[in-house]
């Protein structure tokens, strides 16, 4: 029985894991899918403090409280960013991490300097935190379902509808890593439809790197919604 943990990226929630999860517990695993503060069901908390260590301290907060120890800990996105620190503040906890078409950082680097200022897409977060986010939120309505790769319409509209703003701050605050991290097993997985140079570029990383293992899935960005056997196959091997 393995237990694994699932960060979500920004915009979503862990609902967004349920496909996954229902999989996973269905082969006999214990899936734990939270919610960041902020975000979801947990919306009520979003404000201006919450943080990128907000978050971390989320899932380690998971973590110790449910005495979990040798987890497959998955971030997806942005939760790519949170998977990383925890792994290094507890390597001791996380048996093998995985980055699901995530965002892979170094230390001293944010969301937004691995996004990369030559797509545009972190120019466009803060002028959508400016104009409609009280300058600190950045709602979802850039990121539609259809650029997510989330084409089947009552998927689409599932998704569309449970999307909630994200703290700008946690995409801007560069992250602290020790070297924990580097000790723990690592796997990077490509959803091949989704166009984003930064993914590219990490997957070619960890194809150059013996220390990581490398997957590719024919799927958009969301493919935890529309790819769950393949994603939940990837977690359980």
């Amino acid at each position: 029985m393995k237990d694994v943990v699932l960060v979500h990226g920004a915009w979503h929630g862990g609902w967004c894991w349920r496909r996954v999860t229902d999989r996973l517990r269905a082969a006999g695993h214990r899936a734990y899918a939270p919610t960041l503060t902020g975000l979801a069901d947990r919306g009520h908390l979003l404000q201006p403090s919450v943080t990128l260590e907000t978050h971390v301290q989320d899932v380690i907060g998971l973590l110790e409280f449910e005495d979990i120890d040798d987890a497959v800990l998955c971030g997806h996105s942005y939760g790519g960013l949170v998977a990383a620190v925890v792994a290094d503040r507890v390597p001791e906890r996380i048996g093998h991490l995985v980055f699901l078409d995530a965002l892979v950082p170094a230390s001293g680097q944010s969301a937004m300097d691995l996004l990369g200022e030559t797509e545009g897409v972190p120019d466009l977060l803060r002028q959508l935190a400016r104009e409609a986010g009280d300058g600190w939120r950045v709602p979802p309505s850039a990121f539609t379902a259809e650029a997510l790769g989330v084409d089947d319409p009552a998927d689409a509209a599932w998704l569309s509808s449970r999307l909630t703003d994200h703290p700008l701050s946690t995409l801007e605050e560069p992250v602290d890593l020790a070297g924990g991290v580097d000790n723990v097993r690592r796997t990077f997985v490509r959803a091949e439809k989704f166009p984003a140079t930064w993914a590219d570029d990490l997957l070619a990383a960890a194809r150059e790197d013996s220390g990581w293992e490398h997957h590719s899935i024919p799927a958009g960005h969301d493919l935890i919604v529309t790819h769950p056997d393949e994603v939940t196959e990837i977690l359980l091997r």
